[in-house]
């Protein structure tokens, strides 16, 4: 298996460690599916598996699209 953190948790693959809030995660899984769509919310929405509306919601909720 991975290697673990010096707590002794295991390592996480996405780089994250324990002590990373869920918000954290979920805006930095949002931002790199919606660089990987290049920008594109109807498709980030649906490799999200989330309406586009919950996307746009979640964007304003995670100060994440206001340059867009």
């Amino acid at each position: 298996p991975g290697q673990a953190d010096d707590d002794g948790s295991p390592a996480d693959p996405a780089g994250y460690t324990m002590g990373t809030s869920l918000q954290e995660v979920e805006r930095d899984h949002i931002r790199r599916t919606l660089e990987h769509c290049r920008g594109n919310r109807s498709r980030a929405a649906a490799l999200l598996g989330i309406h586009r509306n919950t996307l746009t919601r979640k964007l304003a909720d995670l100060d994440l699209g206001s340059d867009e």
